[in-house]
């Protein structure tokens, strides 16, 4: 997207450092700014802390303090809005790793978040994925709410209103989008719903309707339930997961693993993208003391070679999570290793690995989320399944 532009450069220290009148040009990951006199100004996106639109202005702050302002665009003001907010927004979803269809494209919104005592209000653009609504506000950082944690959604007062596992979201000010927006919502979290119901029903076909009603909201999205969570509901189903897990080729693993995690082992399913299934788990492992100490992640793998336990610092993920919990704790584990699509390799690569070219994405996504970072904080190692598996795990309780 390219249209003419009044342009003004501004420092860190609030300097003018360049103005003028030319042309600016929207690209994949930058914005191209071109002076009438032939100055020239690329400003990469990832440099971008936030896009804020004042009346007919629009100013891209940087993170070390520098603005481009924009005015004089015309009736193409909100092309260039639109167009800078989403390639924008496109790049930092591909920096955090995610790779979802799009549903609806972005729509203006204003939106009111609640948790606990606290809210947070703001408007912008609002889209959503297969898995996720995303907020692009005209003031800060992008983020994503995940439909898997949402439990209600209603209607009122021309809102919709979506109930979540951490307090609720509030959408308004959407006109006529607000109702084709609901539909889709309702339809990709019925899509979320039968993809666990049916996996579920692989693990264990005998399941009743009410409890596989129930049961599809522990698993929704891949999630991986404890069981604690499961087994007040059907110890069948949890015996059913166990099974699974272990006629997976991890059998071995599956009992030294949750030897002493008792109930807050949690076991997860998800599908591939060719249509089979996979089952994962994770393990909070005591020492003698009867204290977590290491949280082991075991996911069933195609390759028969370089199979391999990773291994997490129980204290280090707590302290990402802010609490010390056993089941709580490793549900946040679980939700990080899903938030870059249980990856390995982001986690474990050294410094040197991630700068390399080819593994740029990587890089991009550590600065970009938070999930990762504590990720390789908590990373202790991996233990391959050979003749000296044990002696690994055994031994990853020292690096804790």
């Amino acid at each position: 997207m390219e249209c003419s532009v009044h342009y003004r450069l501004t420092g860190p220290n609030g300097d003018i450092s360049a103005e003028g009148d030319g042309k600016a040009s929207v690209g994949e990951d930058s914005l191209t700014v071109i002076g009438n006199g032939g100055d020239r100004t690329v400003l990469p996106f990832r440099r971008v802390d936030r896009i804020s639109e004042s009346g007919r202005e629009l100013t891209l702050s940087t993170l070390d303090g520098e603005r481009i302002s924009l005015t004089k665009a015309g009736f193409k003001h909100d092309d260039l809005r639109r167009a800078l907010m989403r390639n924008r927004n496109a790049l930092m979803l591909k920096d955090r790793l995610i790779e979802e269809k799009m549903l609806r494209q972005p729509v203006r919104a204003a939106y009111e978040i609640r948790s606990g005592g606290s809210s947070l209000k703001g408007e912008g653009e609002v889209s959503l994925l297969e898995r996720s609504i995303i907020f692009s506000p005209l003031d800060g950082q992008m983020f994503r709410v995940k439909l898997g944690l949402i439990s209600r959604m209603e209607r009122a007062e021309h809102r919709l209103v979506l109930q979540h596992r951490h307090g609720s979201l509030e959408l308004f000010k959407m006109g006529a989008e607000l109702d084709p927006f609901a539909v889709l919502v309702d339809k990709a979290l019925s899509a979320l719903k039968e993809e666990a119901g049916a996996l579920l029903k692989e693990v264990h076909p005998n399941i009743s309707s009410s409890v596989l009603a129930q049961a599809t909201d522990l698993f929704l999205d891949g999630r991986a339930a404890s069981g604690k969570e499961v087994k007040p509901l059907d110890m069948g189903l949890w015996k059913a997961l166990a099974e699974r897990v272990k006629a997976s080729g991890l059998s071995e693993e599956f009992d030294l693993l949750t030897a002493t995690s008792g109930d807050h082992t949690r076991v997860g399913t998800g599908r591939n993208d060719d249509g089979s299934s996979y089952i994962w788990f994770l393990a909070p492992m005591a020492d003698l003391s009867g204290d977590p100490k290491v949280i082991a992640f075991e996911a069933q793998s195609s390759e028969d070679t370089n199979r391999a336990t990773y291994l997490f610092s129980y204290e280090r993920m707590s302290a990402f999570a802010g609490y010390d919990d056993a089941s709580a704790v490793t549900d946040v584990l679980g939700e990080c290793l899903r938030s870059i699509g249980l990856r390995r390799e982001p986690i474990m690569m050294s410094e040197v690995e991630l700068h390399r070219p080819e593994n740029a994405r990587y890089l991009n996504a550590l600065y970009a989320m938070p999930e990762l970072v504590a990720l390789r904080k908590a990373f202790i190692g991996r233990a391959f399944h050979d003749e000296g598996w044990k002696d690994s795990v055994k031994r990853s309780f020292g690096k804790a």
